[in-house]
């Protein structure tokens, strides 16, 4: 009996000693968009928690280039709201300084939070810059609290979008046109083969 006891309380003592980071990932709040895009599009940023627990609150802000991107708007992801009912706000929206300020959202009655994955907010941006840049979009001021108020430790993470020049966006095009039209023309030639076939067996069957 002693020696399980002794046995258990060793086995104890080096689970304490392992890192934290070695039981569960940190949650994350990441910023996801597109790759590139041309001038004048429009496109979204989205915040995608990832790995949390208990999620009842949380806010930030978004940092980006004015000199690339415009915000137009922000509205609420379903990830929260999945929790039960929410209040939320889409910040102040600052194009000449590049910041979105204070987007939050909160759970408005005693449940617990929301846990796993999900989109938190969504912002439609429009790509205003010239061709061959790019520009990131960061998270300032990232505040989570769980449903009894305690903080949440949040790794923050960015994404970045390029305005790529016209021939990057042709080579990008012929790399997916190629695949197809290589198909095309098989379907072709198995199609004209396939037609060869059938006629050398009706001219057997007339003879």
């Amino acid at each position: 009996m002693k020696t399980l006891l002794k046995s258990a309380l060793a086995a104890a003592a080096c689970a304490a000693m392992l890192p934290m980071g070695s039981a569960m990932a940190a949650p994350t709040f990441m910023l996801s968009g597109p790759l590139s895009v041309s001038p004048g599009a429009t496109f979204n940023v989205d915040l995608v928690a990832s790995g949390v627990t208990d999620l009842y609150a949380f806010q930030f802000d978004l940092i980006f280039n004015p000199s690339l991107f415009k915000v137009n708007s922000v509205v609420e992801g379903a990830f929260l709201a999945s929790a039960g009912p929410t209040f939320f706000g889409g910040g102040t929206i600052d194009n000449t300084g590049g910041e979105v300020a204070f987007t939050f959202a909160t759970l408005t009655s005693l449940v617990t939070g929301a846990s796993g994955s999900g989109v938190l907010a969504s912002f439609s941006v429009e790509a205003i810059g010239a061709r061959n840049n790019s520009g990131a979009f960061s998270l300032s001021n990232v505040v989570a609290l769980d449903s009894t108020l305690v903080s949440i430790d949040i790794v923050p993470g960015s994404t970045a979008v390029s305005i790529p020049s016209p021939g990057t966006l042709a080579l990008v095009l012929t790399g997916l046109a190629i695949p197809i039209c290589q198909r095309r023309r098989q379907a072709k030639i198995d199609s004209v083969g396939q037609g060869h076939t059938g006629q050398g067996h009706s001219v057997a069957t007339s003879m």
